[in-house]
Order: structure tokens, then C-alpha cells, then sequence
């Protein structure tokens, strides 16, 4: 009996901070899920009253001076969508190294009952998968500042750039 209450408080300590941060991310994680709506609303609702009239007439100083207004919403609605995704990686992230942890203490006796070897493995590949940073989780080089920057990236990624003696060759990759 109190074995187990050992275990159990083990187990809890271990998971506890990875339960509490995925839960302290579920309202920023609400948070950008409603900005982001919000902000593609906005984006719908400008280029409805700010293109619609263009289309009829075609006005380039108003074209001029109403495009900042929606390269901005397109910059807003991006930005919180791309928050969103992160933050809801890192909380799965967090989800995940908390069922880890509180799987870890049962897995550990069914090993310990088999061999040593067993437990030492478990108990390195639980440490290496609670260990991880979750910052990890973003790739920064595909972390671009802007929609523009990655159009362009993607675009770029769509040829193959090799070096060469006379300059540099580009070429459609195969699809």
C-alpha cells in the first residue's frame, strides 16, 4: 500500500510540470484560435468592401492606397494562424511527455520483472523523449517573418540550385 502511494507521487511528480504547462496552454491556444478567425473575417470582410468596388472601376491611387491596408490583414490573419499551429504543437508536445511520464512508472515494474537491461533501456528512452526542448518542435528555417518570405521559399524550393565553374544553374525539379 504504501509502495503504491510511492509510486503514485512519483509518477505525479514527474508528469505534474508537463500537465500544468499543457494546461496553461490551452487558453493561448484559444486565444489564437479566435484571433486567427477573427482576423480572416476582417480579411473577408475588407476585400469585400475595399476590392469590390475596384473591380467595377479600377482606380489605381485607390488601388495604391487600399492595398497596404489589406497586405496588413493578410500579414495579421497569417501571423495568428501560424501561432496557432505552434501553439498547439507545443502543447501536444507537452501532452505527450506527460502520458510518457505517467505510463513510465508502470512500464518500468512490467520491465524490471523481465531484466535489467530492459529497465535501463526504458528509463534512457524516457529521459530522451521527456528531455527533448519543445522548441525544437519549429524548424527555424522554414520560420519565415512574413507570408512573402514564404511564398518565395517555396517557391525557391520548387528548383534545384546547383553551383558550378561558370555561375550558378537552376533547374525545375522533377515531379
Amino acid at each position: 500500500m504504501i509502495q503504491k502511494t510511492i509510486e503514485d507521487a512519483n509518477r505525479a511528480g514527474m508528469a505534474g510540470s508537463f500537465k500544468k504547462r499543457k494546461d496553461e496552454l490551452r487558453w493561448t491556444l484559444v486565444f489564437w484560435q479566435f484571433f486567427t478567425i477573427a482576423s480572416l473575417g476582417l480579411l473577408i470582410y475588407l476585400s469585400f468592401v475595399l476590392v469590390k468596388p475596384l473591380i467595377s472601376d479600377p482606380n489605381w491611387e485607390e488601388i495604391i492606397v487600399k492595398l497596404p491596408i489589406l497586405a496588413s490583414c493578410v500579414w495579421l490573419c497569417w501571423f495568428s494562424s501560424k501561432q496557432y499551429g505552434f501553439t498547439a504543437r507545443i502543447r501536444e508536445d507537452y501532452s505527450y511527455k506527460y502520458a510518457v511520464s505517467m505510463a513510465f512508472e508502470g512500464y518500468k515494474n512490467a520491465a524490471r520483472e523481465i531484466n535489467a537491461d530492459l529497465l535501463e533501456q526504458l528509463l534512457s528512452l524516457t529521459v530522451l523523449n521527456i528531455s527533448k526542448n519543445p522548441i525544437s518542435i519549429f524548424d527555424t528555417r522554414n520560420n519565415h517573418g512574413s507570408p512573402i518570405n514564404e511564398i518565395i521559399d517555396s517557391t525557391l524550393k520548387r528548383f534545384h540550385i546547383k553551383g558550378t565553374r561558370e555561375g550558378v544553374e537552376v533547374t525545375k525539379e522533377s515531379e
